[in-house]
């Protein structure tokens, strides 16, 4: 008790965005593997969050790769403009993800989860009339289930 905390522990706790799973990534990944991806029935309390956050690091990338914007990006928003990659990047990890509405608005830097729900649901009217966002929403599905597997 009387030593000084690991920088890793105190970066770990100060972090604004905190995982799931404290540890370098070797570890990270030894634990997701082990717990997450070899055996479907094996019953972790976090195992729903740990793949939704990974889901949602997923679709980033690949809204980010798609429309060659930087990540900073999806978490841009002012009223009255409509950012294609952020909504489009929302509804997929919403979709995807299995997350609830605040752990989703956590990733994007949404305080509320009604504001989550309001733009899915807007962005997902907006699609309903557009040809290209739809075929973008397929394309980016498609890629997420090639990987998925």
């Amino acid at each position: 008790m009387a030593e000084k905390e690991s920088e890793e522990i105190v970066e770990f706790y100060e972090s604004k965005k905190q995982g799931s799973i404290l540890g370098d990534a070797d570890f990270i990944d030894r634990i997701k593997e082990k717990y997450l991806f070899s055996d479907p029935d094996i019953e972790v309390t976090e195992k729903r969050k740990i793949r939704g956050e990974g889901v949602v690091v997923l679709v980033k990338r690949e809204i980010c790769r798609t429309f060659k914007v930087d990540e900073s990006c999806l978490f841009q928003g002012k009223r009255g403009t409509v950012n294609i990659p952020r909504l489009m990047a929302l509804l997929l990890s919403k979709e995807l993800s299995g997350l609830k509405l605040s752990e989703l608005g956590y990733y994007f830097g949404l305080s509320n989860y009604r504001t989550v729900g309001t733009h899915c649901w807007r962005f997902r009217n907006k699609i309903k009339g557009d040809k290209g966002l739809q075929k973008n929403i397929s394309s980016l599905m498609r890629i997420y289930s090639q990987e998925k597997t």
